[in-house]
């Protein structure tokens, strides 16, 4: 006797099995036996099905299994399938942390997002990091000051966020790195040069690169 069931979003035919990976349970029926028991909780089996059906060969560091992994991006690609999303507001006291008087300045410039941040970047050159998926405001990086275009010279222009990491570069072409956590002081690791460079007008990259794209130089 055969039976069909759903993994991943794509149906399978099998033995006397089925799987609703939707839901994250298990469902036997009343004639499986111990091997297909054993075969579901085999990791090398999630890891060959994320691989074969995701494209996927390293798994994301705080996934301690590839059944997490699976499950993780089975629910991604099922949330753009059903168009599902959340509105929420994110809140901060700009008091605290704003570093000019110029209310303009807190208008947010850019956007990054990793599996368990947001980091927002506005034009006064700050950068704030939210905790997902609660929104809570956790901690503001700063740019080391340098007046090179006037008021708009530390204008966030582009981010990097990881889970580890943050990197962010400024329209005068500094770019900064910090850890996302706010452990160590933000140190500059390149110092831009506008006027032969141009303003950096955008920025991005990942772990190992980064492009920036410079205008008026």
């Amino acid at each position: 006797m055969r039976y069909n069931f759903l993994f991943g979003g794509l149906t399978y035919t099998s033995t006397n099995y089925c799987y609703d990976i939707i839901n994250d349970s298990i469902y036997y029926t009343n004639y499986v036996c111990s091997t297909w028991r054993a075969v579901s909780r085999s990791d090398l089996l999630w890891q060959n099905l994320t691989r074969r059906i995701w494209n996927r060969h390293h798994r994301l560091l705080h996934h301690l299994t590839w059944r997490d992994e699976f499950i993780f991006r089975h629910r991604t690609a099922l949330n753009f399938t059903h168009a599902r999303y959340i509105y929420s507001t994110l809140h901060f006291n700009p008091a605290v942390d704003h570093i000019n008087n110029n209310e303009d300045g807190l208008s947010c410039r850019r956007l990054a997002l990793s599996d368990r941040y947001l980091a927002a970047g506005y034009s006064d050159g700050s950068v704030r990091v939210f905790h997902l998926p609660f929104g809570l405001h956790l901690f503001t990086f700063f740019p080391l000051q340098r007046d090179r275009l006037g008021q708009f010279s530390p204008a966030v222009s582009g981010i990097i966020l990881s889970d580890t990491h943050i990197i962010f570069a400024s329209l005068d072409g500094d770019i900064h790195v910090s850890l996302t956590n706010n452990a160590v002081p933000t140190r500059r690791s390149h110092l831009g040069d506008v006027v032969n460079d141009g303003a950096l007008v955008d920025f991005t990259g990942c772990n190992r690169w980064w492009v920036g794209l410079y205008a008026g130089g």
